[in-house]
């Protein structure tokens, strides 16, 4: 029995709440009925008082405008002395062969130099390592240098 009377009020509350739920419908549905009519309002009589020939004219007129500011940035942005049209791949070609010759300048100077000089400028460069060297790195470095003899 109490479950039957608890199914009734569940069954009541349901029907209040779609009854709710309609007029709440039916008001929102007022209110965006009333807003339409009055956005139309608005809408015609916004659109009497604009002539669509001059909208039209005003855009093609803004256009031309553009065009012609574009226009005068691409003469502005030109270089001087510089061709009109390059070729990026002829561009990234002559790269590759200004590489190619600087590292052929590279292995030709490393191999121009003497033997002489470059066990004096390792010679050098132990002397500075040397004189950077705490006393204990020193010490240790010698006894090295005096196995290996």
């Amino acid at each position: 029995m109490y479950a039957k009377n608890r199914e009734h009020l569940y069954n009541q509350q349901f029907n209040i709440d779609q009854t709710k739920f309609a007029t709440d419908n039916i008001k929102t549905t007022k209110e965006m009925v009333n807003a339409m009519k009055s956005a139309k309002q608005e809408l015609k009589v916004g659109l009497e008082e604009t002539n669509i020939d001059e909208i039209e004219d005003l855009h093609d007129d803004m256009d031309e405008l553009l065009e012609d500011q574009e226009e005068i940035n691409e003469i502005m942005g030109r270089a001087y002395g510089v061709p009109e049209e390059l070729d990026d791949d002829e561009l990234m070609d002559e790269l590759d062969t200004l590489e190619e010759e600087f590292e052929e300048e590279d292995e030709q100077q490393q191999e121009e130099v003497p033997d002489y000089l470059v066990s004096a400028a390792s010679a050098a460069n132990d002397k500075k390592l040397e004189s950077k060297e705490t006393p204990v790195e020193h010490k240790e470095l010698t006894e090295a240098k005096q196995e290996m003899v």
